[in-house]
Parts: C-alpha cells; structure tokens; sequence
C-alpha cells in the first residue's frame, strides 16, 4: 500500500480499505511471487513482476492479456480459466514469471519478463500451486 501498487478506499469500518477483486488479489500473488526473502524491496519488486510481459508473444496465450497483473487477475476471475491452471511461478529479482496450464490435454506455459532488479542476491523462485481443489474453493466463496 505505502509504495502505491494498491489503492484503498478512505475511512474505517465496512467499506473501507482495500477491496478483494480479481485485480487486488492478483497483486498480491505477485508480492508474494516477487518478495520471496527481499521484504525491503517488496513494493518496486510487485510493480515490476506485475508490468512484465509475455514473451516472445505480445499477448499470454491463455489469457490474451499484455501483462502479468492482468492475465492473473483474468485466471481469478474467470472460473473456467482458472480451472485449466496448475500453477504460478515467479521470480521477483529476475523480473519473470509463468503460468502453467493445461489445455486441450498438454500441459503449456505462458512466460511473461519484466524488468530484472539490479541488486545483487539469490533468486528465489516462488511458486503458488492452483489446481482445481483452490478452483472450487473460490467458485464456492464466491457465491
């Protein structure tokens, strides 16, 4: 929030704060795919993971989105989507990322790259496993 990734709504109580749709819940995957071990730099590093862009196309494959922060708040949002998705993986240092899934019977991968930090340090390449039990989950809160 104080690097300004998220927006919130002013005030206390029911109504304020940040709200939980596809777009907010997405950045927070990709904190958590970009921080790792680096919590100093967690607010530049989201940003950056979340601009990055498919590669070598100019649209994800599964998504059709030009950005990482889009094509995940896309898979959140849409039920059949994210039915097809194994998991998200990412590398906050190094500026990349992908989203496995499986389509017409063969796992694919959608890449997306972004634009690597320029400090030092191990690359830590952080995971978050979907699959269809975190898919059913979400249909039924969402209901």
């Amino acid at each position: 929030m104080r690097d300004g990734v998220l927006s919130a709504q002013p005030g206390r109580g029911p109504g304020s704060g940040v709200r939980a749709t596809p777009e907010t819940l997405a950045l927070l995957f990709i904190a958590i795919l970009a921080s790792a071990m680096n919590l100093a730099d967690a607010g530049p590093l989201t940003r950056a993971l979340a601009e990055a862009t498919p590669t070598p196309t100019k649209k994800c494959p599964l998504t059709g989105a030009t950005n990482l922060k889009d094509a995940v708040a896309q898979i959140l949002a849409n039920r059949s989507l994210l039915a097809k998705v194994d998991t998200i993986r990412g590398t906050g240092l190094a500026g990349t990322a992908e989203i496995i899934y499986r389509e017409n019977r063969q796992n694919k991968t959608s890449q997306f790259a972004g634009r690597a930090s320029e400090k030092p340090g191990v690359r830590f390449t952080v995971s978050i496993p979907l699959g269809m039990r975190f898919a059913i989950e979400v249909s039924e809160a969402s209901k």
